[in-house]
């Protein structure tokens, strides 16, 4: 019988025009199992804080999810982890948090392309890891400016003095705007005095490398003060050739990274 009514009792409550008529109730934290159906009207949550979260689902931490913040009519919402803001929206903004900052796009698992806050103020990139990126204008019908560029590591020949990359790294049609190096094993060989970064017909088109040892450096800008086959356009494909001055290598690792542009034709 008491059991009856302790029933009875919490059914009165609950259809007593007192609770009937409560629309605002506090919880420490309430916790909903739903399975579908339909609100009628919106549902209000308090602004919370940044590390105390108003909304968050069961697989987020405790400090984890959504809050609001500021006045009515200026307000941000805000997503992030462990007490920390990572995403921000504002009236005409979203903001990202964090030296590295990024924006990811691609298929799912890859996200080849990313838009990032290079680690340093007022500074952003195109990058992906140590992959090849392009970055295209598009002045209209299909037709663009892309900025591009090209890499690879090259063992130095030890049977004579030149060696060509093994792609084409000056593509055609394109302004090589330039060529930087990195000497990554060092340069040895009786006689080597130095290496002649160019092509096949102008040994020392974009600079020359004096230094041989491992960790040397160079950024290779020569051919923009020249015309002509020794200057910047490059006509047709070809391949990067190191030239050893003095004499045949007997080791030697050298990266080269070109950097380029080219230009598409409009479709119409």
């Amino acid at each position: 019988m008491r059991r009856i009514g302790a029933v009875l009792t919490v059914l009165l409550l609950l259809l007593s025009p007192a609770w009937a008529q409560t629309t605002t109730r506090t919880f420490p934290e309430l916790y909903l199992s739903l399975t579908g159906g339909t609100m009628s009207g919106p549902l209000v949550l308090p602004a919370g804080t940044a590390p105390i979260r108003s909304l968050r689902w069961d697989n987020m931490g405790v400090n984890d999810g959504f809050y609001s913040y500021g006045a009515p009519g200026a307000f941000g919402l805000a997503l992030g982890w462990g007490g920390a803001n990572y995403y921000t929206f504002e009236p005409g903004a979203f903001k990202l948090t964090g030296t590295t900052a990024s924006v990811l796009l691609g298929n799912a698992g890859t996200w080849d392309t990313q838009f990032i806050r290079d680690n340093a103020a007022y500074t952003g990139a195109l990058k992906n890891a140590d992959n090849q990126m392009s970055w295209r204008t598009y002045g209209g019908f299909s037709s663009y400016e892309q900025s591009s560029a090209l890499h690879e590591l090259i063992t130095l020949s030890l049977g004579g003095t030149t060696t060509d990359s093994a792609a084409n790294l000056l593509p055609a049609d394109s302004y090589i705007e330039g060529v930087v190096v990195r000497v990554t094993t060092a340069v040895t060989g009786a006689g080597v005095t130095s290496l002649s970064i160019g092509d096949g017909t102008i040994a020392g088109r974009f600079c020359t490398l004096v230094g041989l040892p491992a960790g040397t450096t160079k950024t290779c800008i020569t051919h923009l003060d020249l015309t002509g086959t020794s200057g910047p356009k490059q006509v047709s494909a070809a391949k990067l050739r190191i030239t050893a001055v003095g004499a045949t290598p007997t080791a030697g690792i050298v990266r080269v990274i070109v950097y380029y542009r080219t230009w598409s034709i409009p479709a119409t």
